[in-house]
């Protein structure tokens, strides 16, 4: 059976009480099939999101999923590889719990780690974020816990990120798509082109 990813421009519903607080996700999620199990498939997309910076032949786990090829060995494998993106420096996770600050740096060290020369500004970022929650207060609004902040966040962050050429990207960690990456805006046709061979059967 032939096995592919989804690369989707992400349009996610959520609570309608968030009103004036973005409460879409506005930005491209990787997803995968169940039973997605090529491990050269990962190669590829590690190419591109680690712009080459990170080989993903040093993790064992990539070359026991080569022999192995099995949805229990992709499971461990693809486990190990989220967790080296992040201790690497090119994935940061995003949930409820994050503030804006600690994210914009997540992000920052993402540019740093793939050998850009650009960096979001932390204080217009900020700034930003906090307009948009006092909007929502003033509005007459309760702020709850149940607002989504990380989407919120996310969207600030994905519109400052094409500012400087970079798209944010969401990576599946097995419970939700809270793995946040980046990629040069320029290689998203590039992605496309890899999910579009996978669909066609096209080696």
């Amino acid at each position: 059976m032939r096995h592919f990813i989804d690369f989707i421009k992400s349009k996610k519903q959520m609570k309608p009480e968030l009103f004036s607080i973005s409460c879409e996700y506005d930005g491209y999620d990787l997803v995968f099939e169940e039973g997605t199990i090529d491990a050269k498939l990962y190669e590829a997309f590690n190419e591109i999101i680690t712009d080459r910076r990170y080989d993903i032949n040093t993790l064992p786990e990539y070359h026991v999923l080569l022999d192995r090829k099995d949805e229990e060995h992709f499971n461990t494998f693809y486990d190990c590889w989220i967790r080296e993106l992040e201790k690497n420096g090119f994935a940061f996770l995003l949930d409820n719990t994050i503030g804006i600050d600690s994210f914009v740096k997540g992000i920052n060290r993402i540019l740093l780690s793939i050998g850009s020369g650009k960096q979001l500004n932390a204080e217009r970022v900020n700034s930003e974020y906090r307009r948009e929650v006092m909007n929502y207060s003033l509005s007459g609004k309760e702020i709850t816990s149940e607002i989504n902040y990380d989407i919120l966040e996310a969207n600030i962050v994905a519109k400052e990120l094409r500012e400087i050429g970079y798209e944010l990207i969401c990576l599946f960690n097995g419970f939700d798509n809270n793995i946040k990456t980046i990629i040069r805006i320029d290689r998203i046709t590039e992605l496309k082109e890899i999910e579009a061979k996978i669909k066609h059967g096209v080696d």
